[in-house]
């Protein structure tokens, strides 16, 4: 009789084998400004006005904001 242990890297190889199945029919477009026109008219007022609020709420917030962007942009280069 198979133990739990015995059973999990096999579902973790299913769960994984769905994952790339479900991402495959995926397809990413080019970027634009007007991504959000039509689901979310108001998300650049909103983005404004949040991070406005967190400004007067602390300075160095916009900074940090920029700091995290760029981290995670660039976290997986390396130089070679």
């Amino acid at each position: 009789m198979a133990s739990s242990l015995d059973t999990a890297p096999g579902a973790l190889v299913l769960c994984a084998l769905l994952a790339l199945a479900a991402a495959g029919g995926a397809r990413a477009g080019p970027l634009s400004p007007s991504y959000y026109e039509a689901s979310c008219p108001s998300v650049y007022d909103t983005v404004r006005r949040v991070i406005q609020e967190a400004r007067i709420a602390d300075p160095r917030a916009p900074a940090s904001l920029l700091r995290l962007h760029f981290h995670d942009c660039f976290v997986n280069v390396r130089n070679v």
